[in-house]
């Protein structure tokens, strides 16, 4: 067996216990997203459960002083998150980019829905949803759903590209 002797008392042989070891640990599956996941859903259970739209709603109120055209700027920036998330995910050039942008489209959608009821309770007129938002920062909710009005029009668009190009690229195996 080979050995090599580097600057300092740290021997290496190649095969030897250490490199066992270290492919060993290559090996395992890493710990660390399962713990990110369950403290983000942990996280996620209990801003749901304590009230955080009517605490958000005092805060964009206490920020705008009631002013309509910033309550919907606010709303329409809360409510492109999803998209906006995507295309920062999108500049990363890595082989797992994919998987990045659907990632952070999904928390940016979580944290949407988080931060304003859903139009489905706007239309029912769900008071207790949406009276915190009339009361304190009643352009929000307007903003909120042209936001997520647009970027779902943005998602039947490239939904509608991609479904072209795929036939584009396999017609000539018909």
């Amino acid at each position: 067996m080979q050995r090599i002797r580097h600057n300092g008392p740290v021997t290496f042989e190649p095969g030897g216990p250490l490199a066992r070891r270290q492919a060993e640990a290559a090996r395992r599956p890493s710990r660390r997203p399962w713990l990110f996941g369950t403290i983000f859903v942990i996280g996620l259970l209990l801003v749901a459960g304590n009230g955080s739209r009517s605490w958000w709603a005092q805060r964009v109120g206490d920020l705008t002083s009631r002013n309509r055209g910033a309550d919907f700027a606010i709303g329409l920036l809360v409510g492109l998150l999803p998209v906006i998330a995507v295309a920062v995910a999108a500049l990363s050039r890595h082989r797992r980019r994919a998987l990045r942008m659907f990632v952070a489209g999904a928390v940016a959608f979580i944290v949407t829905d988080l931060l304003a009821p859903s139009l489905w309770k706007a239309i029912t007129n769900d008071t207790a949803a949406t009276r915190p938002f009339e009361k304190h920062a009643p352009g929000y909710l307007p903003g909120v759903y042209v936001g997520g009005a647009i970027w779902f029009v943005l998602l039947v668009v490239a939904f509608l590209r991609a479904r072209r190009a795929w036939r584009a690229r396999f017609a000539r195996y018909r």
